[in-house]
């Protein structure tokens, strides 16, 4: 199992929003070589973090099914980012897309890409959706369920992220 997380807070040059952005990169990950689309979570709206005066999120996480090696997908995420407008400058910047590897079945490595993603037991906005496609997973390195790991985050950052309303669709 592969678990991808996904956000954007940008429209991407041509005005797409960043929900669709989402949706769209999603359904692009789910055809690379070698993969599967498993299950897309909801979209989530949440606020960034830190917090900062830049627009909220909209977040998701893929479940592939697949092989891959950790190196050749990292780049295969990071050109898509490029494809869809992604800039890279100051860490945290507002961005069209945002994807994050965050588990290689159950891979745990301390050199990039970082396996499991280093924060993403720290973040609402992760392991909500994650909870959604990947019921019972537990976080390689701790061991710790995805819900166990959410119910230990603060209520302000649980309540920080919420299913985004209505879900948008691609046409």
């Amino acid at each position: 199992m592969i678990l991808v997380g996904l956000g954007a807070n940008l429209r991407m040059a041509d005005g797409t929003p960043p929900a669709v952005t989402v949706l769209r990169a999603a359904a692009e990950l789910a055809d690379l070589p070698g993969m599967r689309g498993a299950a897309l979570s909801r979209l989530w709206d949440s606020a960034p973090v830190p917090p900062s005066d830049q627009p909220r999120y909209v977040n998701a996480v893929l479940r592939l099914e697949g092989r891959a090696e950790p190196e050749a997908l990292l780049s295969a995420l990071q050109a898509l980012e490029s494809r869809f407008g992604r800039v890279r400058s100051a860490p945290n910047a507002a961005r069209t897309l945002d994807l994050d590897l965050l588990d290689l079945d159950g891979l745990v490595r301390d050199q990039p890409p970082v396996l499991p993603h280093p924060r993403m037991h720290l973040r609402a906005f992760v392991l909500a959706p994650l909870a959604e496609v990947a019921p019972g997973w537990r976080h390689p390195a701790s061991g710790l369920s995805v819900e166990a790991l959410l119910a230990a985050l603060p209520e302000p950052e649980r309540a920080a992220c919420r299913p985004l309303e209505p879900q948008p669709r691609l046409a």
